[in-house]
Order: structure tokens, then C-alpha cells, then sequence
């Protein structure tokens, strides 16, 4: 609420007191001009009939009594999978069998 009294004073302040009637006025036909275009492209696009669709509430319910969502926590062999001891690298390039052991052969530049 504060907030608007200071923009209601900076208005009066930029605009002036003889001016602010017919200021209020042309924000006043703007507000309803956006709004008159608002409800023409609900209207023409149809999204309050897509809201109010029975389908769509279905799905919805669905949704909200659908499976359990799966904990986010990992088991140990998950976490050491994502985050091996000795590295990721070494651990991809183990998987794909380029690393002996724990060493990376890697070529000359």
C-alpha cells in the first residue's frame, strides 16, 4: 500500500494537478483497451474452454493421484556410481576399457 501512495505522488509530481484528470482518463482507456484485447484473444484462441474441459480435469486428476514421486536421495551404489572414488574420467574410460588398473594412457599433443 505504501508503495502506491509513492507512485501516486511521483504522478501528481511529473504530470501536475491540472493535468492529472485527463491523465487519469487516458490510463483509464488504455487499462480497458488491454483488457477488450485480453478477452478477444481468450475468446478467438479458446483457452477458457480448454480450461474448463473435462478431459483436461481428468488429467489433472490423474496427475494428482498418479504414482508416488521417487525419493531423491541415492542409494550408495547409485552415489558411487555418479561419483566414483577415483573420478569420473578414469571410471568412463575404465567402462570403455582404455585404463589399465587406475592409470589413463594418454596420447602425445
Amino acid at each position: 500500500m505504501g508503495e502506491l501512495v509513492v507512485v501516486l505522488i511521483v504522478v501528481l509530481l511529473a504530470v501536475g494537478p491540472e493535468r492529472m484528470p485527463q491523465f487519469v482518463r487516458v490510463v483509464g482507456r488504455g487499462l480497458r483497451q488491454v483488457r477488450k484485447a485480453s478477452r478477444q484473444l481468450r475468446e478467438a484462441s479458446g483457452i477458457d474452454e480448454l480450461l474448463r474441459d473435462e478431459e483436461l480435469a481428468e488429467l489433472r486428476a490423474m496427475r494428482l493421484d498418479g504414482p508416488p514421486v521417487r525419493s531423491t536421495r541415492l542409494t550408495e551404489t547409485e552415489r558411487l556410481r555418479e561419483s566414483p572414488p577415483e573420478g569420473v574420467d578414469i571410471a568412463w574410460h575404465r567402462v570403455r576399457g582404455d585404463v589399465a588398473g587406475t592409470e589413463v594412457t594418454r596420447e602425445p599433443r
